[in-house]
C-alpha cells in the first residue's frame, strides 16, 4: 500500500496576506489513529495530521475559516472530522462521506456540526466510480438541509456520467477543475463540458490542485489559462482550498510549501475583487457562515 507523504511543516508567511474572512475550503484531517482508525480497504496510507496542525497552517497563511473534507481513508464514519470541528470551536465546517442509508435524524446532526455538503469520489485512483444508487439517495436524503454534493472527477467521468451530472438538483461543487490535461489544451471536450455545467447548470467549481497538474515547476503557467476559462465563466461561483495535507502528492515532486500554493492562486487572481470573491464571499455564500 503507498504511504503519503507528510506535508511540509514550516509553513511560510505570505509576502500578501489574503483577505480578512479568507476560507479555505478543501483541506483534511487524518486521525489520530488511536482514536480514529483508518478503515480496512483503504487505497493509501497517510500520515497523521490532527486539526492542531491544520490550523497551525491556517494561522501562519492568515485564514480564518475552513471546510474539512471527509476523505476516503476514514471512509463512511465522520468522526474524526467532526471532532475537529468541535475542537476548532466554530472555525471549520465539514463535508462528509455518506452511503445513503443514514435516516434524517444522523443528518440533522451532522448539519448541526457543521455539515454543509456530502462528497463522492468518482476517481478511479481512490476507488471509483461510487454505488450510483447510494450516490442519489444520498443526494435525495441531504437536499431538505441545503446541502450542497461534492464531485471528485477527472474530465473522462464528466463525460461518463455527463446525463446524471446535468440531473442533479442540489447545488453541485466540482474539485479540482476535474484534474485538466494541461498539454491537452482548454478546448479538450472535457474542459469544454466542465465550462458548459458552470455556466448552464450553475456548478460550483475549486481551482486548487493546479501544482498537481501542471507539467511545470512553480508557478506551474500552464495550469493558468485553465483557471482563467473556469473563472472568466462564473466568477461568483469559484473557490479554492489547500487540499492540506496534499494526499497522495505526486511521486516525482515534493510536496509543496502551502505558501506556495496560495501565491499560485493569486497567480490565478492578480484582480482584488476576484480575489475575495474566491477567498471570502463565495464560500461565505456557499456554506453559510
Amino acid at each position: 500500500m503507498e504511504t503519503s507523504p507528510p506535508p511540509d511543516p514550516n509553513t511560510r508567511i505570505p509576502a500578501v496576506a489574503p483577505p480578512p474572512g479568507s476560507w479555505d475550503v478543501h483541506c483534511h484531517v487524518f486521525g489520530p489513529t488511536a482514536k480514529f482508525p483508518y478503515r480496512e480497504g483503504r487505497s493509501y496510507d497517510p500520515q497523521e495530521a490532527p486539526v492542531e496542525n491544520l490550523s497551525r497552517v491556517h494561522d501562519t497563511l492568515g485564514f480564518d475559516r475552513g471546510v474539512i473534507v471527509q476523505s476516503s481513508i476514514h471512509g463512511t464514519d465522520n468522526s474524526a472530522m467532526l471532532y475537529a470541528m468541535a475542537k476548532s470551536g466554530g472555525r471549520y465546517r465539514g463535508v462528509a462521506n455518506l452511503d445513503g442509508t443514514e435516516p434524517e435524524s444522523e443528518i440533522a446532526r451532522l448539519h448541526d456540526a457543521g455539515v454543509r455538503g456530502v462528497r463522492f469520489n468518482f476517481v478511479r485512483f481512490l476507488g471509483g466510480p461510487p454505488d450510483l444508487g447510494q450516490f442519489q439517495r444520498a443526494i435525495d436524503a441531504v437536499a431538505d438541509f441545503g446541502w450542497h454534493v461534492v464531485i471528485h472527477a477527472h474530465g473522462d467521468d464528466l463525460i461518463e456520467h455527463e446525463m446524471m451530472f446535468r440531473a442533479i438538483r442540489i447545488p453541485v461543487v466540482l474539485d479540482h477543475m476535474a484534474h485538466p490535461d494541461v498539454q491537452g489544451g482548454t478546448d479538450q471536450k472535457s474542459f469544454q463540458l466542465l465550462l458548459d455545467l458552470i455556466r448552464g447548470r450553475g456548478w460550483w467549481t475549486k481551482i486548487c490542485n493546479g501544482d498537481r497538474v501542471s507539467a511545470l515547476d512553480f508557478p506551474c503557467s500552464d495550469v493558468l489559462p485553465f483557471a482563467r476559462c473556469v473563472i472568466d465563466a462564473d466568477p461568483d461561483r469559484i473557490l479554492w482550498g489547500t487540499d492540506w495535507p496534499h494526499p497522495m502528492y505526486r511521486k516525482d515532486r515534493e510536496v509543496p510549501n502551502d505558501c506556495d500554493l496560495l501565491e499560485l492562486l493569486y497567480s490565478f487572481t492578480p484582480e482584488p475583487d476576484i480575489r475575495r470573491k474566491v477567498l471570502v464571499d463565495n464560500p461565505e455564500r456557499l456554506y453559510r457562515a
